[in-house]
């Protein structure tokens, strides 16, 4: 019968056909990874109808020193199953009701020597014609605070040279939140004007060596020369969050920050980049002195 057939199937053969269901969108392939790195490791070789919910908590508690990790676990848990209940394939979620970890802001201090030796190790590269594209990315990275997809996947009808406008960008979450146009300033037009020389026959900025009409992957190993030259052991990701830290310094609003972030809004800023300080208070006060009459 059909009880007898729900419980003969372990969570493994579900996982596989939820995971060969997921639709194609910017989270599949991260959704995937958990399932086959975490979730099926971890329970998957327990009967679908057996799993209660000290199974996912205990899961969860494997990665309690990754609270990143363990949430994901948790959420990802939860996804599921909802979609076993949707199918017939069990009645109850497990994972409803299990708790995640607190997880705290990340603050990532950048020093100006390390910055300075990004910009040294930058200039030492860009000499061997072949690492070009490589140094521009980076610089785009710092000049735009994009995420490193949104600038991998952008093509050369989104850039609008005469408006200064990079438009139509996929954020994150751009389903829900649309797509947004960036105003570039002056140093990242020059970087792009100088790329259009070396890829502007080509669809996407920056194109795959292989297969051109295709986006390039990330620019891992490129990064790990960087970290070489410059002594410094932050990610490419965390040039987001030194450019937050920077913009709170010298007091740029919460609103602006998340729209340049590509964030909903400015409530993402203090869970994801930390609170505001006494430093950035101060010295966004300070900078904000000479537009206040009286000194």
């Amino acid at each position: 019968n059909r009880r007898d057939k729900i419980e003969e199937g372990t969570l493994a053969e579900y996982s596989l056909a939820y995971c060969n269901a997921l639709i194609a969108k910017a989270s599949r392939e991260y959704e995937r990874y958990m399932h086959t790195k975490y979730i099926v490791p971890g329970i998957g070789h327990m009967k679908l109808f057996d799993i209660k919910k000290a199974d996912i908590e205990s899961l969860r508690n494997k990665y309690e020193t990754q609270v990143h990790t363990a949430n994901r676990i948790k959420i990802y848990c939860v996804k599921f199953f909802k979609w076993c209940i949707a199918n017939g394939h069990m009645k109850a979620n497990p994972a409803s009701g299990v708790e995640g970890f607190v997880e705290e802001p990340k603050e990532v201090e950048w020093k100006p020597s390390e910055v300075k030796a990004v910009q040294k190790a930058l200039t030492k590269l860009a000499k061997d014609p072949e690492n070009e594209i490589s140094v521009i990315y980076v610089s785009l990275l710092f000049l735009t605070l994009r995420r490193q997809k949104e600038l991998l996947g952008l093509t050369w009808k989104q850039i609008n040279f005469t408006d200064r406008l990079m438009t139509k960008v996929k954020i994150k979450r751009y389903q829900s939140l649309g797509k947004r146009t960036f105003e570039l300033d002056t140093p990242t037009i020059n970087h792009l004007k100088r790329l259009k020389t070396l890829t502007g026959d080509t669809k996407f900025l920056f194109p795959s060596d292989k297969k051109p009409n295709e986006p390039r992957g990330y620019f891992k190993n490129f990064w790990e020369k960087i970290q070489v030259e410059s002594g410094i052991e932050h990610t490419m990701h965390d040039i987001r969050h030194y450019g937050t830290r920077v913009m709170k310094e010298i007091g740029v609003d919460n609103d602006s920050m998340a729209y340049i972030l590509g964030h909903k809004d400015a409530t993402m800023l203090s869970r994801v980049y930390g609170q505001s300080d006494a430093r950035a208070r101060k010295i966004a006060l300070t900078n904000s002195r000479s537009r206040l009459l009286i000194a």
